[in-house]
């Protein structure tokens, strides 16, 4: 090498070397405002409350974890408004881990999905007095935000879960964490109406509207089939404060619930083909499963992601081997997280990583992701490593990568 060109470099490698890197509290204060963006963080700045509520976000590092590290994050622009909003009806929110928690999670709720303000600002609403008044369930307390997110969140029919609905199901269904998986049954089956309208039609419930106090309290007295059954079942879990979705299969409508910490039961099922129709990754069921755990240590997950902020920040200053061993200091601190998978596998591909880079993921994927979750491991094998890799390898090569997924695997069931 020519000895200007070294010296170049060697003084390249100095100034990476001499820049100090991130305190982890500064990397969660940067990507704060990187997702909320300019124009958000500038309109809360010039009003003492936004200056206010952006400093004790900024200065609570638990919460900015909650914020950033329970799940993806979309539409900063509307969560952070949105939690501010929350913050200035009662600051002492921030006080409270439950509260602060359950808030944050409705924020992220508003950035997924096109909700009503108000609707949500309700739902927090109930959930907070309900609390504060012991009428929950009291596995609420020890809920993560990842898993408050679901009961924020809804179901695929929303009116099932308005602040009118909980109540009614509040009232109506209690039972032990473990027996909602058969709530679904408080709604009396009946394909027919009492005028003989059918329930595949739109007028099966249109002599009701309005005789009662919400969608689920007209399912309870009025009847269905599987659709409005399994969101009552739901919708009553999620009443008492426990985790619970609806999910669709071929041909029926079925739900799930988190009977136990961490642990989802599917009810009223009758296929594994499961499309969920709340998620916080893909709409599979595995996918369920594994995010769960991904989440099931909240240690973990907000050490996994600081090593993800590191790595992002070193990419971003030129030092792409410190960033290599960020993102896989990242994985190997919370193995179970898809969304890191695919985030490095895209700071591969940015890099055109060789085919040994592409095998060593491949490998860790595998290894930690394998016999347990075949369909995440498989997932992100197909559209994010085996694409790059397979575009640089001989056929020879395909195979015996492909092979290696399948002898990994613990039979074809």
């Amino acid at each position: 090498m020519h000895p200007v060109i070294f010296a170049v470099l060697i003084v390249a490698y100095s100034t990476i070397a001499r820049t100090p890197i991130p305190s982890n509290q500064e990397l969660l204060v940067q990507s704060v405002r990187q997702f909320a963006g300019n124009e958000t963080i500038e309109q809360l700045e010039n009003t003492e409350q936004g200056a206010d509520f952006l400093s004790a976000l900024c200065a609570n590092e638990v919460w900015m974890h909650e914020l950033l590290d329970s799940g993806p994050t979309m539409r900063g622009e509307i969560v952070l408004p949105f939690l501010y909003a929350l913050w200035v009806e009662d600051p002492s929110l921030v006080e409270s881990d439950v509260h602060r928690s359950m808030a944050t999670a409705c924020a992220l709720a508003m950035g997924m999905r096109d909700l009503d303000a108000q609707w949500m600002q309700e739902r927090y609403n109930w959930f907070r007095d309900n609390w504060e008044e012991g009428k929950l369930n009291a596995g609420y307390g020890d809920l993560s935000t990842f898993e408050r997110r679901f009961m924020a969140r809804g179901l695929q029919r929303s009116s099932w879960t308005t602040a009118d609905a909980l109540e009614y199901l509040r009232d109506t269904i209690f039972v032990p964490r473990s027996q909602y998986a058969k709530t679904a049954w408080r709604s009396p089956y009946r394909g027919y109406n009492a005028f003989g309208d059918t329930v595949q039609g739109p007028m099966y419930y249109f002599p009701f509207r309005g005789t009662f106090e919400s969608d689920a309290e007209m399912a309870v007295k009025v009847g269905g089939v599987c659709g409005s059954l399994s969101h009552v079942g739901a919708a009553s879990a999620i009443a008492a404060g426990i985790p619970s979705l609806t999910m669709g299969e071929p041909g029926h409508c079925a739900y799930a619930v988190q009977t136990k910490p961490h642990t989802w039961q599917p009810a009223y099922t009758l296929s594994w083909k499961r499309g969920l129709h709340t998620t916080m990754t893909r709409n599979t069921w595995p996918s369920l499963e594994l995010s769960q755990r991904a989440h099931a240590d909240f240690s973990a997950t907000n050490k996994a992601g600081d090593a993800k902020r590191r790595a992002m920040w070193l990419e971003s200053i030129g030092d792409i081997q410190d960033a290599d061993e960020a993102w896989r200091d990242a994985i190997e601190t919370n193995p179970f997280d898809e969304h890191l998978y695919s985030e490095y596998a895209l700071f591969g591909k940015r890099h055109q990583n060789n085919p040994i880079w592409w095998i060593g993921l491949m490998n860790t994927v595998q290894s930690n992701l394998l016999p347990e979750h075949p369909e995440p491991a498989w997932h992100l094998l197909s559209n994010h490593v085996y694409p790059n890799l397979f575009a640089q390898t001989t056929s020879s090569a395909k195979l015996r990568a492909l092979y290696t997924f399948f002898n990994k695997l613990n039979g074809w069931g």
